[in-house]
């Protein structure tokens, strides 16, 4: 499924900043404000630690025995990545530019994986969000080593050097996760199962061994997440509002104390999903409603969560198996590493402050 359709594009009725008119004077007063009070303002609309959508697709040539990926930008129009604001904020003035270059001196840059067009990220704070898109005529092969070579009549060995040459650099990683995806069991799935016979995997839409062989190319990876797309009827974006109500309710530093993480694209915000936020407050609690809450609330739960629960704890196994077979298996990460490698889930607001 393309990127436009999952992370990427608009609101409905609404423009991203990338699309605005920076010539225009709304705040004439605005250039009377001293220079480093004009800084600060610019970097703060730079809405960090941002997330940057990354197209994936299938790679391989006819004279090549193996396959790998090639990354590349959504179309601008429909990109709310990070680095297309930081691009359009250095085209409205003198002062603006130079708030985005010393930003981008402040952190680790990492340049995005793209062939023509220069991104720069920040490689330790930012998200890299994997887009993965389809093709009717061929399908992803195995990541997985194991899997590759129990499946030596597949689509061949999968070029792990090559990916990890580009992304080296990217320590925070996401991949979308939604009902409209193949089944892991599926030809079409992303991260299919080599298995079609596992039942625990039956109801996943991707198999948590093939996940890990992608992010074994991750050589920095300390961070990993799945973004759940919940289902767009009414009752799916009111669960969506309410949830992002309970989060923003929390403050800064509450927020910060709990470990929760938010990261920001031009049009929302991405916030982790946890159990204990997802809930009516009692006022406003549903009619029948499942569950009750301690303090008189009405708990409510988002679909696919527990299967992506599900894909962390076969995945932190996979991280920490030491062999394959009768050999070591090839880690980037050192075995620490793959220890405090993080977990968890995000959703997507849908663009409102609460």
């Amino acid at each position: 499924m393309s990127a436009q359709n999952q992370i990427g594009g608009q609101l409905p009725g609404q423009q991203l900043p990338g699309q605005q008119q920076v010539t225009g004077n709304y705040f004439p007063q605005f250039a009377r404000l001293p220079v480093e009070l004009q800084i600060m303002i610019f970097q703060q609309a730079l809405r960090r630690p941002s997330v940057h959508v990354v197209m994936v697709k299938r790679h391989k040539k006819e004279n090549e025995t193996k396959w790998s990926l090639d990354f590349f930008p959504m179309p601008k129009k429909n990109d709310p990545s990070g680095f297309r604001l930081a691009h359009t904020l250095t085209q409205v003035n003198a002062v603006a530019a130079d708030a985005v270059r010393l930003a981008m001196a402040a952190f680790g840059s990492a340049v995005l994986p793209f062939r023509n067009l220069v991104g720069i990220a920040d490689g330790a704070e930012d998200l890299l969000v994997l887009e993965f898109t389809h093709h009717k005529y061929c399908s992803y092969g195995y990541f997985h080593q194991a899997t590759q070579f129990a499946n030596a009549r597949g689509p061949g060995e999968f070029d792990e050097t090559r990916v990890a040459a580009q992304v080296k650099y990217f320590q925070k990683v996401a991949i979308t996760y939604s009902s409209r995806h193949d089944t892991a069991m599926s030809l079409r799935s992303v991260f299919r199962c080599s298995l079609t016979n596992d039942d625990r995997h039956v109801n996943l839409r991707a198999c948590p061994v093939e996940i890990f062989g992608l992010l074994n190319c991750f050589q920095s990876l300390k961070e990993f997440y799945i973004i759940l797309l919940p289902n767009q009827d009414v009752h799916g974006k009111r669960l969506v509002q309410q949830y992002a109500r309970n989060f923003f309710a929390l403050t800064a530093e509450e927020r910060r104390k709990r470990n929760l993480v938010v990261f920001y694209d031009q049009a929302r915000a991405l916030i982790e999903l946890t159990p204990d936020l997802m809930y009516y407050p009692a006022q406003g609690g549903v009619p029948g409603a499942a569950i009750s809450h301690p303090y008189g609330h009405s708990l409510f739960h988002f679909d696919l969560y527990y299967d992506i629960v599900q894909i962390f704890t076969e995945l932190k196994g996979a991280f920490l198996h030491t062999r394959m077979g009768n050999r070591p298996y090839p880690y980037r990460l050192s075995e620490q590493a793959r220890k405090n490698l993080v977990m968890k889930v995000l959703i997507p607001t849908d663009g409102n402050d609460y």
